[in-house]
């Protein structure tokens, strides 16, 4: 059986399209679990009248948390032999559920993921995974996979997100101590990577099978000054978690050259001429004093070819907190 776990917070204008693609689902082997976060917005009301008469469905409510308190309320909750999941904004194929398990059963995989669409507004697109092929990896194969868990500075990398997969259970629970901080940012990196890494083989299925909704104002693109943090607690959990399956000595300097694609996010959300300008001072003191940051654009300048990355190279070498300010907002318009 495949547990999907629907984690919703005031996603009201949304929730009918996302609920009717699972209820719509091919595979029968299946249970839905939804997480209602604390909604204002009416969308409890709806999940549970859409669910009457369906017992596929389970309903569970809690005071809002974040999307990581959701789903791990979910995994709770569990009682299939893998674990799979769709944001409330989003939808998915028909039959996506049912090619992925088909290809978990046949292979026995840890992981099985496939590509997705893009949504933004009436237009779509498709977004592939361009640095592995499609197929199945086990023993020394699975090297191909663990080198591109981790984003590179120009964000090559198998997607970190959650939904687009599916994991074995007992691989994705032995993973949640990763989240017991309860991030409410960069949720899917702290989990993702992780089950990737604790991974004994993988099927990617190059066959775009979710859609993801891309929402203006949505909170992974706004501004935050908690960003950071998250960010750096990422990188230490990324570094234990490393360490705990004897992975750091070979894959360690991966997690560097990702620590410069964090430092591109941070600049993406809270640089590019949003967010508070005092904040924004305040934090590129902290960028640029960070020993972390610093040695990482160091070490890995062959990563910093593109424009961004020249930028980053010499704010780091100026060393002003006002350059830097002014050189990435103006990126940003």
């Amino acid at each position: 059986m495949v547990s999907v776990i629907v984690p919703v917070y005031n996603v009201k204008p949304y929730l009918l399209r996302c609920l009717t693609s699972l209820d719509n689902q091919t595979e029968k082997d299946v249970e839905i679990i939804i997480v209602n976060d604390g909604s204002t917005d009416g969308s409890d009301l709806i999940c549970q009248d859409f669910i009457k008469d369906k017992p596929k469905f389970t309903y569970v409510s809690k005071e809002n948390g974040g999307l990581m308190s959701a789903w791990m309320e979910g995994v709770k909750h569990v009682s299939g032999d893998y674990i799979g999941f769709i944001d409330s904004d989003d939808y998915a194929e028909h039959d996506m559920f049912e090619k992925l398990y088909s290809k978990a059963k046949q292979y026995n995989a840890d992981i099985v993921m496939c590509d997705r669409y893009n949504v933004y507004g009436e237009k779509i697109n498709i977004d592939s995974c361009k640095c592995i092929k499609s197929g199945f990896y086990q023993n020394e194969q699975m090297d191909e996979i663990y080198e591109n868990v981790l984003p590179k500075f120009s964000g090559d990398h198998i997607t970190n997100a959650r939904w687009n997969k599916i994991f074995k259970t007992e691989l994705f629970l032995s993973n949640t101590k990763y989240c017991e901080h309860r991030s409410r940012i960069c949720e899917d990196r702290f989990i993702t990577p992780s089950c990737m890494f604790g991974a004994k083989s993988f099927y990617y299925l190059n066959e775009p099978l979710y859609y993801y909704v891309n929402r203006e104002g949505s909170n992974h693109s706004m501004p935050s000054p908690k960003l950071q943090d998250a960010l750096e607690l990422l990188y230490n959990i990324q570094y234990q978690m490393l360490n705990n399956y004897g992975l750091y000595d070979k894959y360690g300097v991966l997690l560097e050259r990702a620590n410069l694609n964090y430092l591109r996010l941070l600049l993406s959300r809270n640089f590019a001429g949003k967010g508070d300008k005092k904040m924004r001072k305040e934090l590129a003191k902290r960028v640029l004093q960070s020993k972390e940051y610093n040695y990482c654009v160091k070490k890995h300048k062959k990563d910093l070819v593109d424009k961004a990355g020249l930028a980053v190279k010499l704010s780091f070498t100026v060393k002003s907190p006002s350059l830097f300010v002014f050189i990435f907002s103006m990126m940003g318009r």
